[in-house]
């Protein structure tokens, strides 16, 4: 069985208020499409700041949502001086409070996590592959595979030497 397996890097997904403070009215681009069906990478980016650093060159991911979520790796929490939780998507409690920076303004949301080890799967895959629904429309599980997939992640994990 071969699976097409993406890794996500560090990104944001803005609400509506947010992406107009930091970019006013301007038109939201698409880059290109990601795997997940509907979402996109776009043309915008922005510069997250913590106590310690900052990142530039932030991806904006499309469509827009009903919050702000800034999702970074852990070796990120290192450069920005965070100490984000886990969570899965849309899961906020207890993130870590970011800096947003466009040229244009700058905002403070309490909103920077880790996102979860996880896996987009389309509802065709999910019914080829017998998995099981967990959570929302492309979370997935079936035991075997997913220890497979969750060991290789550790794996490349352990490569980069990041720590836990």
């Amino acid at each position: 069985m071969l699976v097409k397996v993406g890794v996500s890097n560090r990104h944001i997904h803005l609400n509506q208020e947010d992406y107009n403070l930091l970019f006013s009215s301007s038109k939201f681009d698409k880059r290109n499409d990601l795997t997940q069906k509907g979402e996109f990478a776009s043309l915008k980016t922005v510069t997250i700041k913590g106590p310690k650093g900052s990142i530039d060159n932030v991806r904006v991911v499309g469509p827009l949502r009903t919050y702000t979520q800034v999702e970074v790796l852990k070796g990120d929490t290192y450069i920005l001086g965070v100490n984000p939780p886990v969570r899965t998507s849309d899961d906020l409690f207890d993130a870590s409070v970011i800096t947003i920076k466009t040229e244009l303004n700058e905002i403070n949301r309490k909103c920077c996590i880790i996102a979860n080890r996880h896996i987009h799967i389309s509802k065709e895959e999910r019914k080829k592959y017998k998995f099981c629904y967990i959570r929302g429309h492309h979370r997935f599980h079936h035991s075997y595979f997913l220890y497979k997939v969750i060991f290789i992640l550790n794996r490349f994990k352990l490569l980069f030497n990041q720590k836990e």
